[in-house]
């Protein structure tokens, strides 16, 4: 083997634990090994050079696919984020397709992490060669999910990830452009009987509009013509404003979206905010403008038939405020949606702290039913290897909510580690729950 990663993937766990860069050895044992033939395996170049810049792993190609890990001493403070900021927008400017891995999706979601990128590599026609073949029965054993006969038709999985893949793609999509477009012309593909991309965007277009309406932020909205192969004259009160659908012109000069095209985008991971980025809540809202600003979101997301309640609204209300603020309702009333909220809104950390871990439990799958990852807690039942993972996805924006018991408090270390924090995002609430 030419790279040291290579040579330690084959060691014992007890050998590659202790290593310095054990994150990237782990990738390439769970992740590359798995999916790539020989051929693939020997043009991946670790610690290729882009620039000034250094690639974790890297295939230089035709298409350029550059593959980051996101180890643990990475970032440990705020110019180091503003750096990677500098560094991925460099690295995608020369021409390079980048993805990022953390260590979450490398350890603990490795079989979805393999099937998304396995599904980027087989839709790219200069990539798919260098996956390995069904045929090998040895390397097919450490991933035989990917040939199980296909399910014919979409699943209501992929009905929901390609919903909100849809809204990720376009994010992406349109910024690359710069915001040099004033209109975008679409064709809907997915071949589905309904209009997957203008719902999924208009979706995407009411979130925005509730956002800024709490939120002192500005988005530029893009007009967007949707082509859709037949008239879905039922679905037209559900657009917004801006989003319209006209029958399809094949000799129309539109942007395809499919399946295959937002797929390839699951692969990318947000970018931490820049430090000069400041947000704050709108104050002085009337109730009412705060129930009717929140309709949306708390219908849609939280399945809420009424909206807000007045209680959460006069909550809701103080804090969007600045004021500390006290709330006291019965169980099961939504006192939590009251500091839910506003830590989705905003970026930045949320610490509550709660003194029972069945209740962290709880909120957890509460939120997780919701459709809502951005929330994980620590406390004596997570080991110090998920709580350093919890810490690092803080940093990045992953995480907008974090639950720690009230001892958690009295350990000097953890306080310094949550001072740390500040250094790369606000901590804009703490709750006590």
């Amino acid at each position: 083997m030419r790279y040291p990663y290579f040579e330690n993937a084959l060691k014992g766990k007890e050998n590659i634990d202790g290593a310095e860069n054990f994150l990237e050895i782990y990738f390439v044992k769970n992740i590359l090994a798995p999916l790539l033939n020989y051929d693939g395996l020997t043009i991946v170049q670790p610690q290729k050079k882009v620039g000034r810049y250094y690639v974790d792993f890297a295939i230089d190609g035709p298409t350029k696919l550059a593959m980051e890990v996101d180890g643990f001493g990475k970032f440990s403070n705020r110019s180091d984020l503003d750096g990677f900021i500098e560094r991925q927008n460099f690295i995608s400017c020369q021409g390079w397709k980048v993805i990022r891995f953390t260590y979450g999706q490398i350890m603990h979601t490795t079989k979805m992490t393999l099937k998304m990128l396995y599904d980027f590599l087989a839709d790219d026609p200069n990539l798919k060669k260098y996956l390995f073949d069904s045929k090998n029965q040895r390397q097919m054993n450490l991933f035989d999910e990917l040939f199980e006969p296909a399910q014919t038709g979409s699943t209501v999985f992929d009905l929901v990830n390609g919903f909100y893949r849809v809204q990720d793609w376009f994010a992406e999509y349109s910024c690359g452009l710069g915001g040099d477009a004033a209109d975008f012309f679409l064709r809907d593909e997915f071949g589905l009987p309904f209009p997957m991309v203008a719902l999924s965007l208009g979706s995407l277009y009411r979130f925005l509009d509730a956002v800024a309406a709490v939120v002192n932020v500005m988005f530029h909205l893009p007009s967007i013509k949707v082509k859709v192969p037949e008239k879905f004259s039922t679905w037209i009160e559900h657009l917004h404003p801006k989003i319209v659908m006209e029958i399809n012109n094949p000799n129309s000069q539109a942007v395809s979206v499919d399946f295959g095209i937002v797929r390839d985008c699951a692969a990318s991971l947000p970018t931490p905010i820049p430090s000069e980025e400041k947000f704050s809540f709108r104050k002085n809202l009337l109730l009412e403008e705060i129930h009717q600003h929140l309709d949306y979101i708390s219908r849609e997301f939280f399945g809420y038939d009424r909206g807000t309640t007045p209680f959460q609204d006069k909550v809701l209300q103080r804090i969007f405020d600045g004021k500390e603020t006290l709330g006291i309702s019965a169980t099961g009333s939504g006192k939590s949606f009251c500091y839910w909220l506003p830590s989705l809104l905003k970026p930045g950390l949320t610490l509550v702290i709660a003194p029972l871990r069945s209740l962290m439990r709880d909120q957890r799958l509460t939120l997780l039913n919701y459709g809502i990852a951005s929330m994980e807690f620590i406390n004596t039942d997570v080991d110090a290897t998920d709580q350093k993972r919890y810490m690092q996805e803080v940093k990045f924006g992953y995480l907008r909510i974090l639950y720690i018991s009230p001892e958690r408090l009295r350990i000097k270390k953890f306080v310094e580690e949550i001072s740390a924090l500040q250094q790369c995002v606000p901590i804009n609430a703490i709750a006590i729950d």
